[in-house]
């Protein structure tokens, strides 16, 4: 629970400033384009975190308790794993971030 809440507090931090810094460095005949290529990615990124996750969740729990969940005979809660798997990577995409430095506002 604590780890997707974590996800859900970073991405509200992020999503705002990431688009705005996407948006204001483009060049004003290019806002259309640089619009879609944001979308898109963003899109990209969120089918990757999918696929991450229930990948991390399948290799982290037993391969019968997979098939309950599957057919519906049992409830799994266990999670975490593919949540803190997710959490590294926006860590260190948040590390990138930063070391990437500031650009100088366009006039």
């Amino acid at each position: 629970m604590l780890a997707t809440q974590l996800g859900l507090l970073g991405g509200s931090l992020f999503y705002p400033a990431g688009s705005s810094a996407v948006m204001k460095a483009a060049p004003p005949e290019r806002l259309g384009i640089a619009s879609g290529v944001l979308r898109t990615f963003a899109s990209v990124g969120m089918v990757f975190s999918f696929t991450t996750a229930m990948l991390v969740a399948a290799h982290s729990i037993p391969r019968s308790t997979a098939f309950a969940v599957f057919v519906g005979t049992t409830s799994l809660h266990g999670l975490s794993a593919a949540f803190y798997a997710m959490t590294g990577i926006m860590a260190l995409a948040a590390v990138f971030s930063a070391l990437r430095g500031r650009r100088p506002a366009r006039a």
